[in-house]
């Protein structure tokens, strides 16, 4: 449908955008690259718009695994205007994962600026724990935790994966059994309450 959309509405930067998402999804990153900068062509003065589009670039570029590409994507997407914190941090796990240096820059920004919305927090804190920042990694999810109530069982097995790169296994197992009663009964959670121990997916 987004190329019906794009024949219909040739002029609409969003639409190109939706389109390339659309190529992304079917796994044609190089295609989404071309509409993507189509639909940079298209977007003007819109600065929103522009950052949000660049943005999608940088992600492309790191799922091809081309850092280069990925950060300068991403400090222009910074440089244009402040996105926004949910956006960022979810930006910023993605590239802390990928090895992007920008990914923690984004991380420190989001952090910085009282972003309170618990998803905000705990992307952002994963973004530490992909870059090894065990310290800070724990800060911020464990805030994230804290707004939730320790509701959300994913979260809760993340923190304590956390904690146990921190060196601090007792609290790991807690965190990790606490994950399994509220409903978290994945194979590769239930080893690591039996072998207490750390195993990464």
């Amino acid at each position: 449908w987004s190329e019906e959309a794009m024949f219909i509405y040739p002029n609409q930067a969003l639409v190109y955008y939706m389109n390339g998402l659309a190529l992304q999804a079917l796994d044609q990153p190089n295609e989404a690259l071309g509409i993507f900068n189509e639909a940079l062509l298209i977007a003007g003065n819109n600065l929103r718009i522009q950052q949000t589009i660049i943005s999608a670039i940088g992600l492309t570029y790191a799922g091809l695994g081309d850092a280069e590409n990925a950060d300068d994507a991403f400090q222009k997407a910074i440089e244009i205007n402040e996105a926004f914190p949910l956006e960022k941090s979810r930006n910023a796990a993605i590239l802390a994962k990928n090895g992007i240096k920008t990914g923690i820059t984004i991380a420190k920004e989001v952090v910085s600026s009282q972003a309170e919305n618990p998803e905000t927090l705990y992307r952002a804190g994963m973004a530490f724990f992909y870059a090894k920042q065990g310290k800070d990694a724990q800060k911020w999810v464990h805030k994230a935790l804290q707004q939730v109530g320790e509701s959300h069982p994913e979260w809760l097995e993340t923190y304590g994966d956390i904690l146990f790169e921190n060196n601090d296994e007792t609290a790991a197992l807690e965190a990790w059994k606490k994950a399994q009663e509220k409903g978290r009964n994945t194979q590769l959670l239930q080893k690591k309450i039996s072998d207490k121990k750390l195993y990464k997916s």
